[in-house]
Parts: C-alpha cells; structure tokens; sequence
C-alpha cells in the first residue's frame, strides 16, 4: 500500500506563509494498492492529485471514497482533471440518507448558482455507490466501513490486504472524552455526553469508543483526525473533531503500528503542527508505547 497525501487541512483551505511546510490544502490522501488507485475525499488537494495522475495514469478506473460531504472533503471535485476526461472511469463511494441520494449530494455543490459546470457535464464515466455501516470488496482488497461521531454523519475506512491494515478516520468527535482528566470519563459525564451526540450512531453500546478501537485494532497505519489541542477541544464541544490526546490514547488502545495526525485545524500553523506533533509523541513515549507518530504535511508518502 502506498499512501501520498494531498490535502490535510480542516474546514478550509489554508494557503499562505504560515502554512508551507503543512501546507494549506484541505483533504485528500491517494491510496495505490496492487494497481488499484483510491482517493479518499476530495478536498482542495484532489486538484494536484488529478494533475499528477493524468502525467502518470492516462486512462483507467479511480475509486473516490467520500467520508461526508463537507465542504472541505468534496470541494475539490469540480477541478479534478480525471472527472473531465472520458478515458476515465470514477467510482464514487459514500453514505447516502433516505431524504437524499449520493449522486444529488454531490451534485448540489455544482448547481448553476454556485458553479458554471454542472455535474453531468463531466465526461468521465460516473458511478455512485451508496457506503454505510458494513463491508465491500475492489478486487482482493476488503474494505470495512463504519460512522465516526461528526454532526450529520462520517464514514471511517478500513482497507485490508495481504495483512496489511490502513484506517483512514478523520473527523472523529471520541465520546465522553474528557481532556482535563486525560482520561475517558463515565458515570455522570458519559451520559451527559451521550445526550449531546449525534443521532446518526445507535446510543446502545457500553462503550462508544470502544468502537473506533475495535476498527482501528491492529492497524499498521491510522490516519486520525487530530484538528484540536485539549484546550480547543474544551471550547468546541461536538464540533466534531479530537484533540491530539485522543489520538494518542486511541493509537495506543488499538495497539496500532503507526499513526499520521491529520486534518490540521485551519488556525495552526507549522510551528503549532509541529508542537501538537511533539506533544502526541510524548504521550505515546510516556506510555511506554514504541508507535510512530507524524504530522501529514502534503507531499508526504508512506508505504505500508
């Protein structure tokens, strides 16, 4: 498997001399595993993507996972090179809700009002794949899907291949974490907790983090939402994101090999990326836990 990532911002694009060495592009990570190509999200940074794939890939079949659609994880599909050329073929994965299907999701964001080319403009072939919770197979890869706690809904993706393991899991809200206790509460501040959560999830585990631990078990590679310090955490409150306390303590609970911060709170900049990325390293040392810990900057590649 080999990652390349693309964009790793949150919420907004972020371009400017602050954000260099991170860079300013909100998300998309392009995944390779035995000739089978993946996007997942197609933010701001899917336009290089598809500058750099048509030099490399002139024609062929590319799989867009979409783990919600947010602005800042399909925006960039109107400027995706490939979606524009009928040699290509795009396979279009992602959650669909009961009042609206993923084609018409996707096709709002090009409506005349908002953009000059409409969606059945594009000359690629177009399939949409309807994602929920469950399991689904490109070739001999598994690809395992769960909802992630985000206002509205947020898919995670778990790719398994001849023993190798990538969970891509960002915009992820941990339940009833509390950050000035460092720990994960209960009792009283769980249910609490609990009231105030998406209603996407069925409020019927013991555990709702024990969720995302599960689906991240073992994995030689999680790429994690990351967006917060404990302290911003605190103020936002079911926006939807982790600070990188959580991401530490989820690593280390799913006993994971490696872990790439991701989705870069659009505020931060290098220096605070690279303060967040040395303090979630800390944590994990302190624990006694030997997991490779980075913060995604665009460019960055990684062969699992």
């Amino acid at each position: 498997m080999l990652v390349r990532f693309w964009g790793v911002r949150g919420s907004i694009a972020t371009p400017g001399q602050n954000t260099v060495n991170y860079g300013g592009n909100t998300s998309c990570v392009e995944l390779e595993i035995d000739g089978n190509y993946f996007v997942l999200d197609a933010g701001t940074g899917i336009r290089l993507l598809g500058l750099d794939l048509h030099q490399r890939r002139e024609r062929g079949t590319i799989n867009l996972l979409i783990s919600h659609p947010h602005w800042d994880h399909i925006q960039g599909l109107p400027f995706f090179m490939p979606a524009f050329r009928e040699e290509y073929e795009l396979n279009i994965f992602g959650y669909e809700s009961t009042n609206q299907e993923l084609e018409k999701i996707i096709a709002n964001q090009m409506d005349p009002t908002y953009f000059p080319v409409q969606l059945g403009d594009l000359d690629a072939k177009l399939n949409f794949n309807k994602v929920a919770e469950g399991s689904f197979r490109i070739d001999d890869i598994r690809i395992d899907s769960i909802f992630l706690n985000h206002p509205g809904y947020n898919i995670a993706y778990r790719f398994n291949w001849k023993g190798k393991t990538l969970v891509y899991a960002t915009d992820n809200q941990p339940y009833g974490f509390c950050p000035h206790l460092g720990r994960w509460a209960t009792d009283e501040y769980f249910e609490n907790a609990k009231n105030h959560s998406f209603k996407h999830v069925e409020l019927y585990f013991e555990d709702l983090n024990e969720r995302i631990i599960d689906f991240a078990k073992g994995a030689d590679l999680l790429i994690h939402d990351t967006q917060y310090t404990p302290e911003e955490f605190r103020r936002k409150i079911d926006w939807g994101h982790s600070s990188y306390e959580f991401t530490a303590e989820l690593a280390i609970q799913a006993d994971v090999e490696s872990v790439i911060l991701f989705h870069h709170e659009p505020e931060h900049s290098d220096e605070m990326v690279r303060q967040i990325e040395t303090q979630t390293n800390n944590i994990l040392k302190n624990a006694g836990h030997n997991i490779a810990c980075q913060a995604a900057h665009e460019g960055l590649e990684v062969l699992v």
